[in-house]
């Protein structure tokens, strides 16, 4: 029995208990009458604290009045609904901390009254897995213009600032002669007022191994601070507390040779070390660094034309040289790469019950190391798809053996289907690759195809991480399955205006009555002329499939 006033039958007390995620029942008056042990370990109360209570006791005090109009709203008007953390849904634990969640409400009518169920899941993986993926491909664009890297750091603090929340960005350059790091620039957030530490840091320097700077100097590596104002080598600490800055992160900037400087970030709140977060801001770091190794690698590699062109040809030889032949599907796909290889990926297999496989993928980064972790991903996918017919299953491990052997820094976007050509049937799992679409036969949106978990690489080795399939979907005749790495909606004008997914499906829309590879040519010169013919700044992968056509 639910441990409430009410009495509910132990079947649905024992399904509710083995839910995965929290589950609250309210009333209609919107009093708890009911939480499982997961409530108790996201939120951090105990059973009895909660029942009775108004379900607002999770609410951040900032929101409860707003929270308030929306749940009798709700109430008055019940249904299934889920809600989403892209509208910026905060949950609040009993120690007052703050975590975004997603939310999903099923109505109960009983004979006596109105039930309702919320299922809580806590969102803080995926939107740090969303705000760096965000910060880095806004540190791709600003590295990809013309000039000195260096100069550009500033921009590149502020987006990975504004991408992940950091309150306060600082960046320091190594001055060679005096054997010193500099402050270049000082960022905050508009919200905070920092700007005695913002003084404090323009006029510092710091020798090897003194202060945050200074260490990363040393160690050459990330180092993260869970309270500045307690820590012993920080020379800036008691300005910091001045102005409540607490938490702190940093990493190196390379160029593949020498160290070039550091980036540090800081929040108003204490940190305590979060693996996860350091992963992605270590990958930040990666591309950065990766990026300048790159530009100046590119200078000394005009003499290997030929090297490089075997180099291409060989990764042209790991994509599909033909198209698959199923009856009533067509497929086209085409990958176009921004240097002499790259790390996009598409490819189509055979799985188990005559179903086929479809995957396509982006490895941060650009060049030869992505081709590389580009080429042992299509050996890890050919190699479980014929045993497993679960497209999350052969997602999570090849996640589990990517993440031993990627370099720290990098991560992989996938996203992976499973067909089945008998009833159009269509299961995928994406690790934080951009949405896929499935246009009608008139060009409306019939499905978004969003991300189901992180990105490749971005767990902790040897540690599980969850991939989960979307809910399946059939294909019906007439549809138009589209699926794009994110150098298609991201290419840009010189104004910095991105083509866009709107753009990208308005292309599919004029050709929709054309074969599949002509509308996966015919996004691709739409790309190419909206960019002005500019080489690309990011490989470019569409793969088109068409329900109800001949190949």
């Amino acid at each position: 029995m639910f441990p409430s006033h009410r009495p509910v039958k132990s079947t649905f007390s024992d399904l509710f208990e083995a839910a995965p995620d929290a589950s609250v029942i309210i009333d209609a008056a919107g009093h708890i009458v009911f939480v499982n042990a997961e409530t108790e370990t996201l939120f951090g109360y105990q059973r009895a604290e909660l029942l009775g209570q108004p379900v607002e006791v999770f609410v951040p005090e900032r929101l409860k009045s707003q929270h308030v109009a929306l749940r009798n709203a709700y109430l008055a008007s019940p249904r299934v609904a889920a809600l989403k953390c892209r509208m910026e849904l905060f949950g609040q634990r009993k120690d007052g901390s703050k975590f975004p969640v997603g939310i999903n409400l099923n109505p109960i009518f009983t004979a006596e009254e109105l039930l309702v169920i919320a299922a809580v899941r806590d969102m803080t993986a995926r939107k740090l897995a969303e705000g760096c993926l965000a910060a880095v491909r806004a540190v791709a664009r600003i590295l990809a213009e013309p000039g000195e890297i260096m100069s550009a750091t500033p921009r590149m603090m502020q987006a990975i600032c504004e991408s992940l929340g950091w309150d306060v960005g600082v960046v320091w350059t190594v001055d060679r002669q005096a054997q010193v790091l500099r402050c270049v620039d000082v960022w905050h957030a508009p919200t905070v007022e920092a700007p005695a530490f913002a003084q404090a840091s323009r006029q510092a320097t710091y020798t090897m191994g003194v202060g945050l700077p200074g260490r990363i100097w040393h160690s050459q590596r990330p180092a993260w601070i869970s309270d500045v104002t307690q820590d012993a080598n920080f020379p800036r600490a008691p300005i910091a507390a001045g102005e409540e800055l607490h938490g702190a992160y940093g990493f190196p900037i390379y160029n593949g040779v020498e160290f070039l400087g550091v980036m540090e970030f800081f929040s108003r709140e204490t940190l305590p070390p979060d693996a996860q977060l350091i992963e992605m801001m270590a990958a930040i770091g990666g591309e950065i660094s990766q990026f300048i190794e790159g530009r100046q690698a590119k200078q000394t590699v005009r003499g290997r034309q030929t090297e490089f062109a075997l180099a291409r040809q060989i990764q042209q030889g790991l994509l599909p040289e033909t198209m698959p032949v199923l009856p009533g599907f067509a497929f086209g796909g085409a990958s176009q790469f921004c240097q002499e290889t790259g790390g996009d990926y598409y490819d189509f297999f055979p799985m188990p019950d005559s179903s086929l496989g479809i995957v396509i993928g982006d490895v941060c980064g650009h060049g030869i190391a992505a081709a590389l972790v580009m080429a042992e991903i299509r050996a890890m996918l050919r190699a479980l798809a014929p045993t497993h017919a679960d497209p999350g299953s052969i997602v999570a491990l090849t996640n589990s053996c990517l993440t031993e052997d990627l370099p720290s820094g990098h991560f992989v976007t996938l996203f992976l289907a499973r067909l089945d050509p008998g009833t159009g049937s269509l299961v995928y799992c994406s690790a934080g690759h951009p949405s896929g679409y499935v246009l009608d036969q008139h060009g409306d949106v019939r499905s978004v195809l969003e991300s189901t978990g992180i990105p490749l690489g971005l767990g902790l080795p040897l540690v599980a991480t969850d991939f989960p399939n979307a809910p399946g979907i059939t294909l019906l005749p007439g549809d138009c399955l589209c699926l794009f790495t994110d150098g298609v909606t991201e290419a840009f004008l010189p104004e910095d205006v991105p083509f866009g997914i709107e753009r990208a499906l308005n292309v599919v829309r004029e050709h929709l009555h054309e074969r599949p590879d002509e509308i996966v040519q015919a996004l691709l010169r739409a790309v190419a002329d909206f960019s002005g013919n500019q080489d690309p700044l990011d490989d470019i992968t569409a793969v088109i499939i068409k329900v109800g056509a001949a190949a």
